[in-house]
C-alpha cells in the first residue's frame, strides 16, 4: 500500500470512530436524560395517587360511617312506628 492510501484509510478510520463515539455520546446523554425524567415521574406519581393501604383506610372509615347512618335510619324507623 502507498503512503496516499495509507493516510486515506487513517482519515476515514479516525473520521469513523469519531461519528461513533459521538453517536454513543449523544446515546448515552438521552438515556441519562430519559432516567431523569424518569424518576421525576415517580416521584410526581407518588405525590398524585394513593396507595392501597390508603385506599383501604379510607374505605374502612366510610364503611364505618355508612354502618352509623344505617343505624340512626333503623332507629329513626323504629321509634316511627
Amino acid at each position: 500500500m502507498s503512503e496516499e492510501t495509507k493516510m486515506v484509510w487513517q482519515f476515514l478510520l479516525t473520521g469513523l470512530v469519531g461519528l461513533v463515539g459521538w453517536l454513543m455520546k449523544s446515546t448515552i446523554d438521552d438515556l441519562r436524560r430519559v432516567e431523569k425524567q424518569l424518576a421525576e415521574h415517580k416521584t410526581d406519581v407518588a405525590k398524585s395517587y394513593a396507595t392501597k393501604f390508603d385506599v383501604l383506610e379510607n374505605t374502612k372509615q366510610v364503611m364505618s360511617r355508612f354502618d352509623r347512618l344505617e343505624e340512626k335510619i333503623d332507629r329513626l324507623v323504629e321509634n316511627s312506628k
